[in-house]
């Protein structure tokens, strides 16, 4: 049996213990479309560009799925859903662990167990609602290094709409 080695995921110059920011991609399996369509809507919230044209994510089944366990997490202690975008193939989120009103002990746990628990169990929730695996395995994660970066990652994550939106454009006109 053959085995692949696999990427490693985690900036090995963080100390994980510390609390903080974290952005995280986590993508559908085999890059499947199966979570939303990004669509031109005068309402929309995400900016498409200087004409002030609009985009709106529309979420499908497993879409909304992902939104309802997102907003369930803020519920967590010690950790809140910051920022998403639910693309058609893969999630955008910044997540952000504090030692706010924390017992000695929970410090200790800090963005080190927080962020995986939080991935791992986002996942088996997303899994076990939709009745079918449909998120790959692993994920990616940036630790967020400072305001600046929290910002530039915020921007990213708001314009992530138009920059697939004009690729499916492309793609059709070709």
């Amino acid at each position: 049996m053959e085995y692949t080695l696999r990427k490693r995921l985690r900036w090995e110059y963080w100390n994980y213990n510390n609390s903080g920011s974290c952005f995280l991609t986590i993508c559908t399996k085999a890059r499947e479309k199966c979570l939303s369509r990004i669509r031109s809507d005068p309402n929309g919230i995400y900016p498409y560009d200087s004409d002030d044209h609009r985009l709106s994510v529309e979420l499908t089944e497993y879409g909304r799925i992902v939104e309802r366990v997102l907003q369930g997490a803020n519920k967590v202690k010690g950790l809140s859903v910051d920022h998403y975008v639910i693309m058609p193939d893969h999630i955008h989120v910044i997540v952000t662990v504090t030692g706010e009103n924390w017992e000695e002990k929970e410090i200790e746990k800090a963005v080190h167990e927080k962020v995986p628990k939080f991935l791992s169990s986002f996942k088996t929730l997303c899994h076990k609602t939709a009745g079918e695996k449909f998120l790959q395995r692993s994920g990616y994660d940036h630790v967020i290094r400072n305001h600046r970066d929290y910002e530039e990652t915020v921007y990213y994550i708001n314009r992530n709409p138009a920059r697939w939106y004009h690729r499916e454009l492309d793609g059709k006109e070709q």
